[in-house]
């Protein structure tokens, strides 16, 4: 990338500039923090680290530095309170001023580092590369039959109430069941991973990420491409690269629950985040010890979360086991309850004082 006179974050070399960007962060610390030792800036191999300046750190030890600026993605994580945020939205958040030009150089570097999805056709020229495997060749080599033309798959479709419009993405194979992530370009539509959800006594879920669907084609020649490793990380997230981030964007644990909402990603893991920033977000993991536990830190960090709790007793659904979001949905469709998006939304909160709802 070449931008003229671009001072601040390249230097001649054009590498990133970490002198400069600590200069930013120490401006934040001086103008917060009152204690000498809470301004001071440990500098790691891969970040920056130093006292939170939303939540102050620590009352009691003032050499606590859980706050760290990440220089692999120039995203902001605390330890202590769990902000997080790009470097940008730090930087706004103290009123720290920048110019355009550096506005359009962080942006520019978060973008390339974060090699982040926005679902416009830009954006699918950026990941095309990886667009290798249809979803007609994964199909055939692992001799997969779709859900609608089994027998046990078909009734177990049912009995989980599956919207039928899903039943296009989901296979079944000797026991198992593959919910096949995709995307589509031009008149194609590829894999980028799947879920593998055995019929033992738990349903255990097994994420198959990009290089799993590589290696089943013996193609080792993309694990070489310098964005690899960024792309087989958002491929675990089913339905990220389909989902509208300019509307409300609901977040599950599972695949299976989120083709329950209207427009929803699944983290395929209660202990993943998100992949990238999205005011939009509104998360609504399992209805169970960790699960909400998960979203109570969620709440704390400042988003939308489903407010179980308040759901369940509005409806006067306390007598009935609702573990996730597909078991809520069997269950209000059993009882002839016709429930829109509108409604739905109206059940997350990102006030604190409401966590005891959740």
């Amino acid at each position: 990338m070449q931008i003229a006179n671009a001072s601040l974050f390249f230097m001649e070399s054009e590498e990133l500039n970490i002198v400069d960007i600590t200069d930013k962060i120490q401006d934040v610390l001086n103008k917060v923090h009152t204690n000498s030792s809470k301004k001071t800036i440990i500098k790691h191999s891969d970040r920056l680290g130093f006292a939170c300046p939303f939540c102050m750190d620590s009352a009691r030890d003032n050499y606590k530095k859980r706050g760290n600026l990440y220089l692999n993605t120039l995203f902001y994580k605390c330890y202590n309170c769990g902000k997080y945020c790009s470097f940008l939205t730090f930087l706004k958040e103290f009123n720290i001023s920048i110019s355009l030009q550096e506005r359009t150089i962080i942006t520019e570097l978060i973008k390339d580092k974060s090699f982040s999805f926005r679902n416009n056709n830009d954006d699918i020229e950026d990941v095309k590369d990886f667009l290798v495997i249809t979803k007609d060749e994964f199909i055939n080599k692992l001799r997969l039959v779709n859900v609608a033309y089994n027998d046990i798959s078909k009734n177990y479709m049912q009995y989980r109430k599956i919207p039928q419009k899903w039943w296009d993405s989901i296979y079944y194979s000797n026991w198992n069941y593959y919910i096949l992530n995709t995307l589509k370009y031009e008149d194609n539509e590829y894999i980028i991973s799947y879920t593998q959800r055995t019929t033992n006594e738990k349903f255990r879920y097994l994420q198959r990420t990009y290089k799993d669907v590589l290696n089943i084609f013996e193609n080792e020649k993309l694990l070489e491409h310098e964005y690899f490793e960024k792309f087989n990380n958002f491929s675990s997230y089913f339905n990220l690269y389909n989902v509208n981030f300019e509307r409300p964007l609901f977040v599950t644990e599972s695949a299976f629950d989120a083709m329950f909402l209207g427009n929803a990603m699944a983290l395929n893991g209660v202990q993943k985040r998100v992949p990238f920033e999205c005011e939009n977000y509104h998360f609504a993991l399992d209805n169970d010890e960790i699960g909400l536990k998960k979203m109570h830190d969620l709440l704390k960090e400042g988003n939308k979360v489903f407010m179980w709790k308040k759901f369940i007793d509005d409806f006067n659904l306390c007598n009935h086991n609702i573990k996730d979001i597909n078991d809520l949905f069997i269950v209000l469709i059993h009882k002839n309850i016709d429930l829109k998006e509108l409604k739905f939304k109206e059940y997350f909160t990102d006030n604190t004082l409401r966590g005891f709802y959740v």
